[in-house]
């Protein structure tokens, strides 16, 4: 899905908000290179009130090289 949105869609960054809780989530985008880059304090809102984001991100040049390093 990554090479879809570099390749086919020229996208240069693509950014995944998790909840901070999710340790599973967290864990996966660590492990497909995802940079933290920061917590959104208080950015979503449900019916138990207002939760933190984190935001990661991949940058297009991160995801070529960790490509590039698979071979």
């Amino acid at each position: 899905m990554l090479g879809f949105g570099y390749r086919t869609m020229g996208l240069n960054r693509i950014e995944a908000l998790t909840d901070p809780r999710n340790e599973r989530a967290v864990r996966l985008f660590g492990s497909l290179g995802f940079t933290d880059e920061g917590r959104l304090r208080q950015y979503r809102h449900t019916a138990s009130g207002f939760h933190d984001a984190l935001l990661h991100s991949l940058l297009r040049e991160e995801w070529e090289q960790a490509e590039y390093n698979k071979f």
